[in-house]
């Protein structure tokens, strides 16, 4: 996964948490609220989800401060931390059936042009509907860029559960897809 570049604003308001200051603890929550709920809605069920994971994200934000390293882009290690919570909550509620028998049905996937036409929101919307292990793997592979083998560490699952788990979620968003185009 590559880093943001560093800005030099980032750095001073990076300085600011680690030196416990809550005017710029709160300038960051601020600042960085729509970007870092935006992470939040892609692995949450709805918006309550989300605000509840964002709340928790940030808190573990300044709880972990001093483990940012400023060599890179506080954003990003932010971003790091939003979605490991994600990833946390979704060990705390959820455990993907791990199954060396599940085929994975590589060609079966959704293509991009399925997309075409929709919404931010509305793909946003269908993402949120997937069971919570199949939206968790979509979020971490296709928005996030992690492996299978990345997300089968990550999740404690096998490389090969979370390459079906991915399959399952795009068969998924696919038949969604073309039941909204059907009406």
């Amino acid at each position: 996964m590559s880093q943001d570049p560093i800005d030099s604003n980032e750095l001073k308001m990076a300085q600011g948490c680690k030196n416990r200051d809550p005017r710029m603890q709160k300038l960051v929550f601020e600042k960085y609220y729509g970007l870092m709920l935006g992470i939040c809605i892609r692995y949450a069920q709805n918006r309550e989800e989300a605000r509840d994971m964002l709340q928790e994200g940030f808190i573990k934000i300044f709880e972990k401060i001093e483990q940012y390293n400023e060599q890179y882009s506080f954003v990003g290690w932010m971003k790091r931390v939003m979605v490991n919570n994600a990833i946390d909550q979704y060990r705390r509620d959820v455990r993907m059936p791990v199954s060396d028998n599940e085929l994975v049905l590589l060609n079966e996937g959704v293509d991009a042009d399925v997309f075409a036409g929709m919404g931010y929101e509305e793909i946003i919307k269908l993402i949120q509907r997937l069971p919570k292990g199949y939206r968790t793997v979509f979020n971490l592979y296709v928005i996030e860029g992690y492996s299978h083998k990345e997300i089968g560490e990550m999740l404690g699952v096998a490389e090969g559960t979370s390459k079906s788990q991915l399959n399952k979620a795009k068969l998924m968003l696919k038949k969604k897809i073309e039941e909204l185009n059907t009406i």
